[in-house]
């Protein structure tokens, strides 16, 4: 099946979770991520704002805060995104939410990034919606990069071709467990 494709049955499926369901999956997702080693070992984590369809990690800007990491969110400028700290966010054009204001912030050998997708093999490559965003700053990323996902947006390596710009995730975490690439 074709990118687009896949990209329209992935939304149609997290579409379909109830906000109850979302919930219950999101806080298991959650409660695996803070159980990684690598998210004991970071010292800054860059999270996402989710969208409706997406794992509800914000239990995690919490606990970080709380252990003393920096926390920081991704915003787009052209064709390029950077991680900004901040307290304050807005709806962007592409109809995320965004930081406004704050710090930017570099990532290191000690920052663990959470990427979202619509979808993810099972070796980590990820079915993003399209922008190539985290595929960029994933190319010269040197900490630890982390897919957050629901179960069933865990697609088997055949199902869509990776492309030579596919940077994959180092590991991908679903509320049924974590799997290391």
């Amino acid at each position: 099946m074709d990118k687009a494709s896949l990209r329209l049955a992935a939304r149609a499926k997290l579409s379909s979770l109830t906000d109850e369901e979302r919930r219950k999956k999101s806080s298991a997702i959650a409660k695996n991520l803070l159980s990684l080693p690598e998210f004991e070992a970071a010292e800054k984590l860059f999270l996402y704002i989710p969208l409706k369809s997406e794992p509800d990690i914000s239990e995690l800007a919490k606990a970080a805060s709380e252990a003393g990491k920096s926390v920081a969110y991704p915003k787009i400028s052209g064709e390029k995104m950077d991680f900004f700290v901040s307290r304050d966010f807005e709806k962007s054009a592409l109809g995320v939410y965004e930081p406004v204001g704050g710090y930017k912030v570099s990532p290191d050998g000690k920052t663990l990034v959470i990427v979202p997708a619509l979808a993810f093999r099972r070796d980590g490559h990820r079915l993003g919606r399209g922008g190539g965003f985290y595929d960029r700053f994933l190319q010269d990323f040197r900490g630890f990069s982390v897919g957050a996902a629901f179960s069933f947006s865990i697609l088997n390596d055949g199902d869509f071709d990776a492309e030579a710009h596919d940077v994959p995730v180092m590991i991908t975490v679903t509320e049924d467990g974590i799997f290391r690439h």
